[in-house]
C-alpha cells in the first residue's frame, strides 16, 4: 500500500536467489564507478554503487556520506521531495531512486519500492471469531 507519508520497507536479502533482479543490480553496480541507468528498466530511474565502508568509519560519517549520495541521485533525476512521488531502494552495494510519473496499480493494489525490484508484499486480513 502506498502510504502519504515517507516510510521504509525492511525485507530480508535472499543471498540464494542468484537470478534475481536485485542480483542483476549487484553484478551492473560492480561494473559502474558513477550513478547509471539499467537498460532493463523503461521508467525514470538512477543507481549508484555505494562505497565499502570501513571499520573504522563511524555511522554519523556513514549517515553523511549516505545522505550525500542520496541527495545527488536527487539533484539528477530533478526531484522535488516536497510535491514529487519516488522511491528509494538500497542495500549494502547500491541505492536506486525511482521517479514516479504516477501511481501504478494491478487489480486496485499500489505498486511500491518493493515492486520496482520484482518483490511482492502481501498483507492478508484475517476474521477472528
Amino acid at each position: 500500500m502506498t502510504q502519504e507519508h515517507k516510510h521504509m520497507h525492511v525485507m530480508p536479502n535472499f543471498k540464494e536467489d542468484k537470478y534475481g533482479i536485485v542480483n542483476f543490480i549487484d553484478k551492473e553496480a560492480i561494473r559502474h564507478e558513477k550513478p547509471f541507468k539499467c537498460s532493463i528498466f523503461s521508467f525514470s530511474h538512477l543507481i549508484v554503487p555505494l562505497p565499502n565502508f570501513g571499520q573504522t568509519e563511524k555511522f554519523n560519517e556513514i549517515g553523511a556520506k549516505l545522505e550525500e549520495i542520496y541527495q545527488d541521485l536527487i539533484k539528477k533525476l530533478k526531484i522535488n521531495t516536497k510535491t514529487d512521488s519516488y522511491n528509494m531502494i538500497m542495500n549494502e552495494n547500491w541505492m536506486m531512486i525511482v521517479k514516479r510519473s504516477k501511481e501504478y496499480a494491478f487489480d486496485s493494489i499500489r505498486v511500491n519500492a518493493l515492486g520496482f525490484i520484482g518483490n511482492s508484499f502481501f498483507l492478508k486480513s484475517f476474521e477472528l471469531s
